[in-house]
């Protein structure tokens, strides 16, 4: 529930610059410019979304119950992957669009049934 939201809260504040540090100092690949002026409003406004959407998904599945709420609101892979298809064009090919539209179909039928069924 919502309790937990503080020591997650925490976890990211202490975890998030040791990992920025990692990738930095132990490289996979070779890095981009850092741009800190370019991607720091962008950055925290993201961050901001995700933060208040995370705590809405909370108080969703307190409202709606564990069986319910948690799994419809893991349905917002569906948006995700829209934006993937239509603004990044990451999904290409007959194939691999036909395989997301079943997977969006699944997803779909599957919160749908939840809804009247669950």
């Amino acid at each position: 529930g919502i309790e937990y939201l503080a020591s997650f809260a925490l976890g990211v504040v202490a975890v998030t610059p040791l990992a920025f540090i990692a990738v930095f100092q132990w490289p996979i690949r070779p890095l981009p410019p850092l741009r800190m002026h370019v991607a720091t409003l962008p950055g925290v406004v993201t961050g901001l979304y995700w933060a208040i959407g995370n705590l809405q998904a909370c108080y969703a599945t307190i409202y709606l119950g564990q069986a319910i709420g948690y799994p419809l609101t893991q349905t917002g892979i569906v948006i995700a992957g829209l934006w993937s298809v239509v603004f990044f064009k990451e999904v290409q090919g007959m194939r691999a669009l036909s395989l997301f539209a079943l997977g969006v179909v699944v997803i779909i039928a599957g919160s749908v049934l939840l809804g009247l069924y669950g």
